[in-house]
């Protein structure tokens, strides 16, 4: 009689066959140890030893020996009789959930998550040495994706449905100049249909070319503190991005190392505004760059236009507290952020370059008992020359409370999931107003949070400390 535990893997309180599961063999086991009076070993006694809960002499569970209520309690949990998981590991490797709902004054969003297979293993560099970064399984036949940081021996663990999956590698990159990271696709296929020990090896990384130059300003209003190189390779999907490296800009300089390749440019800075203070900005450099050995590469932010005005909502009394911010999305061509603090009297005010943008203007105050966050979309804001722009805010929608609940395939409560509630887009619903929040579930199950009625993306995450990241 012998246990087994995965390697790589945190041992799991209750599994004393090693198999990751907590079933009958494990509570057999405890009582074959009992009835035969024989001496556990410490591993043994430390994922055997769980009655009573909490425990005896500052214990979270058990009294520092193995009895036959060790082996009820684990029976009980084997039958799914336990309302919590048993920290340390996880009962089933559970798979996040997403769906879209419509939400009303009486919806209920009851949600159960259904069970994967555990993916796990060890990634080591070309020399066989771990080194720091994450792997990702990318779905062959969706666009869904997980990632899971390494351990400090390159173990790790991802919960994932029956697929097809490539391989992704991330290896991060860190310097006192610059840091970032670089993702090598397709390193291996995969076919998982049950539980999987996945090794693999990293393939060497790319040649890094040098690329260093000056950053400065056409008109002396924009101070850069970072610039970003991200290549364009799908450049609307973050996940299967491949590279992304950030350098800080130090009197008015930057270098940096990046992969052969196209990549869009971003600066990140504070623009100089006309009062003297100052506003957050992202700006994007308008042509793409190909880098295909050392090269300098000075670099001149663009001509910034002054955009200010009044918030007020639609009594025409001016908002006290929130931000606005305007963006063009970070795709081909141009790409911007900025964002501003409404003073006490509604003012406002921007820095911006040319171009069409989406501005959302979001309120400190938020609906009822809540994290939420209900925010004015007015899009289409064309912006060639300093101007005024006041905003009026229509009535926001009426946030109602809804109450649901999370559990797994065996009806068991899970505790500390979190649920993510997202306007899917803009609607008849929810004419020009984003909707967010967010909750996470009680002991038994339970959640209640405030959105606003209409269409939404729901999404639900096991808790990130009993399980294992999930394929989303």
């Amino acid at each position: 009689m012998s246990s087994v535990r995965a390697q790589g893997l945190p041992p799991l309180l209750g599994d004393l066959t090693g198999d990751r599961l907590i079933t009958f063999h494990d509570a057999l086991f405890v009582a074959r140890l009992v009835v035969g009076s024989r001496r556990p070993s410490a591993e043994q006694l430390a994922v055997g030893d769980v009655f009573p809960a909490p425990g005896s002499g500052g214990r979270e569970y058990g009294d520092g020996r193995l009895t036959l209520e060790d082996a009820a309690e684990i029976l009980r949990r084997a039958v799914g009789l336990g309302k919590d998981p048993w920290p340390g590991g996880r009962v089933l490797p559970l798979l996040s959930h997403t769906s879209t709902v419509f939400i009303g004054a009486n919806s209920r969003l009851d949600v159960v998550l259904s069970t994967g297979f555990l993916v796990s293993g060890r990634v080591v560099d070309e020399n066989n040495r771990p080194f720091q970064g994450s792997i990702r399984l990318v779905s062959n036949a969706s666009a869904s994706a997980g990632e899971c940081v390494l351990g400090p021996d390159g173990s790790f663990s991802l919960a994932v449905p029956r697929g097809a999956y490539s391989v992704e590698v991330v290896t991060k990159l860190a310097s006192q100049a610059f840091e970032g990271e670089i993702v090598q696709r397709q390193v291996q296929f995969v076919q998982v249909n049950g539980d999987l020990t996945l090794n693999v090896r990293r393939p060497q990384l790319p040649r890094l070319p040098v690329v260093s130059g000056t950053v400065a300003s056409q008109d002396g209003r924009f101070s850069a503190t970072e610039v970003i190189f991200r290549d364009i390779d799908f450049p609307l999907d973050a996940k299967r991005r491949r590279t992304e490296i950030i350098a800080r800009v130090a009197n008015g300089q930057y270098a940096l190392r990046v992969p052969v390749g196209q990549y869009k440019i971003f600066l990140k800075g504070r623009v100089v505004l006309d009062s003297g203070r100052t506003a957050d900005a992202v700006l994007a450099h308008p042509e793409l760059v190909y880098v295909g050995a050392d090269r300098p590469l000075p670099i001149r932010a663009p001509l910034i236009r002054i955009i200010g005005g009044v918030v007020s909502d639609a009594s025409r009394k001016p908002m006290q507290t929130g931000f606005v911010e305007a963006r063009i999305p970070f795709a081909w061509g141009k790409g911007a952020f900025s964002a501003s603090q409404i003073d006490r009297n509604g003012r406002y005010l921007l820095g911006l370059f040319d171009g069409q943008y989406t501005f959302l203007v979001s309120s400190e105050d938020k609906p009822p008992a809540s994290d939420g966050v209900i925010t004015f979309v007015k899009q289409g804001v064309s912006v060639d020359a300093n101007r005024q722009l006041d905003i009026v805010i229509p009535p926001p929608p009426k946030a109602v409370q809804i109450r649901g609940s999370v559990v797994d395939e065996r009806g068991r409560p899970m505790r500390g999931a979190r649920v993510f509630v997202e306007s899917m887009e803009l609607s008849q619903v929810l004419r020009d107003f984003y909707c967010f929040n967010t909750a996470l579930t009680e002991a038994d199950g339970s959640f209640s949070l405030w959105i606003p009625e209409g269409r939404y993306t729901v999404s639900v995450q096991p808790p990130e400390d009993l399980y294992p990241p999930a394929v989303m």
